[in-house]
């Protein structure tokens, strides 16, 4: 079994590798009860940054949720 450090030092090479075939952006927030992460930013500054953030994975934990978003990004290059 991998420890769980390195097993999320893993998870972020997934995302550096990731981020370079999307727009190369990649936003991870913390909110009060959940996480959430997205390979671009969101519009934050227009009406439609609410929706997007809504929209997006989240998680419990930050480690929950970089696998599922890297999950989500391996499945849309199958």
């Amino acid at each position: 079994m991998i420890p769980d450090c390195e097993f999320e030092e893993y998870l972020w090479d997934w995302v550096e590798y990731l981020s370079q075939k999307s727009d190369g952006h990649f936003t991870l927030m913390k909110f009060t009860t959940h996480w959430k992460a997205m390979f671009f930013t969101p519009d934050l500054d227009g009406k439609k940054g609410r929706a997007q953030v809504s929209e997006i994975s989240r998680g419990r934990t930050r480690k929950e949720v970089l696998m599922i978003v890297i999950g989500e990004m391996l499945k849309e290059e199958v």
